[in-house]
């Protein structure tokens, strides 16, 4: 009897400690959008992270934008610094104690890729037969394509805003849609009368089901779930 009952207590007390260390996460949904704004402007604020200003230089001020993907579900914040700079935030279900311990990951915001004057992007449609992008646009040599779309003068047109700013659509619903064959390549978009807009391409998008990075005209929005990119 006596065996069977320290039986029991050893499995109430794993069953216990398993509890706290699985069962502890948050969950989106257990924020409101306005909530997660705050969460991120007081986690930006108290980071040392430079935002992609040199050494010597701090951003002005920002604003935090929720960003929802074709399904309509929240999957980010764009971060949109002044007097330059973006970068968005992904949003997550909170890893638990355990899992945080096992990924060295223990935020539910995780930071992407940082654009500003190191990282700027342009303007310009893509095509399967589309050329190498200039090398210093989006700090890469030959791994992005893509046809330029120039200025008035012929010249290249380069941004250090999000294409939501630059666009004039900083306060319209905004879109970050996935590439069915890329899980970095994302389509910064707004709908118009119903219809996804490219703000890279300025196109309209035809068919929302098969998203091609070949095809349309993207950002890289890598986010990896690691402490460095923790917020």
């Amino acid at each position: 009897m006596k065996r069977i009952i320290s039986i029991i207590l050893v499995l109430i007390s794993l069953s216990s400690i398993t509890l706290c260390f699985a069962g502890c996460s948050k969950d989106v949904d257990d924020f409101t959008e306005a909530e997660h704004i705050q969460r991120i402007t007081e986690r930006i604020e108290k980071s040392d992270s430079t935002w992609g200003y040199p050494e010597g230089e701090k951003y002005e001020s920002f604003e935090v934008y929720p960003v929802y993907d074709q399904y309509e579900e929240l999957k980010y914040f764009l971060v949109e610094f002044e007097p330059y700079g973006f970068v968005f935030i992904r949003v997550k279900t909170e890893p638990s104690i355990l899992v945080s311990c096992l990924h060295a990951n223990k935020s539910m915001y995780v930071v992407g890729r940082i654009y500003g004057k190191k990282r700027p992007w342009t303007p310009h449609t893509r095509t399967p037969n589309s050329p190498p992008l200039p090398s210093f646009v989006e700090g890469w040599a030959s791994s992005r394509n893509g046809d330029l779309i120039l200025d008035e003068n012929g010249d290249m047109i380069i941004y250090e805003k999000s294409p939501y700013f630059v666009t004039g659509n900083s306060e319209e619903r905004k879109y970050l849609l996935q590439t069915k064959d890329s899980t970095s390549d994302f389509i910064c978009a707004i709908k118009q009368e119903g219809q996804y807009v490219n703000l890279i391409s300025k196109l309209k998008i035809e068919d929302i089901e098969n998203l091609s990075y070949r095809e349309h005209a993207t950002l890289d929005v890598t986010s990896y779930a690691h402490k460095s990119n923790d917020l």
